[in-house]
């Protein structure tokens, strides 16, 4: 079992999606969110910080999780992903190798991007009709 934390950043209402270099085995060329595996004897909050860091070069602040799903990868390995929403004060990101593009999506835009089953997971958890009243954030849908 591998549990991987992904951060759903947002600043000034729009999403950060990132693309997936080519040569990564599983979703290569695909846009996703940011985040990555948890390492042994790591908190949640503290890899997903570290991995949106290594990343993206941005600091975030977990606000919560937003869902958890999970998926066999292979008949012998089951992923398991936790998604947080996450506060950014910076859109200067500085991509790693795992990643060939960035772009901070509106919904329409994230709509069109995003993977089928991510894109399912956001309405069977009404990702993009949450309000975050908290921190102010709407996600714009255009």
């Amino acid at each position: 079992m591998v549990v991987i934390v992904k951060g759903l950043i947002i600043y000034n209402g729009e999403i950060l999606l990132l693309k997936r270099s080519s040569h990564n085995k599983f979703g290569g060329g695909e846009w996703e969110l940011a985040g990555g595996k948890l390492k042994n004897g790591e908190e949640l909050e503290e890899s997903l910080i570290r991995e949106i860091e290594e990343e993206t070069g941005l600091k975030v602040i977990p606000e919560k999780i937003l869902y958890a799903t999970t998926i066999n990868d292979d008949p012998d390995r089951q992923l398991i992903f936790l998604h947080y929403l996450c506060r950014t004060d910076n859109d200067e990101v500085t991509l790693s190798n795992e990643h060939t593009d960035f772009y901070w999506a509106n919904q329409k835009d994230a709509k069109k991007l995003l993977r089928q089953n991510i894109l399912q997971d956001f309405e069977k958890y009404h990702i993009f009709k949450k309000r975050v009243y908290k921190l102010r954030i709407f996600l714009l849908p255009y």
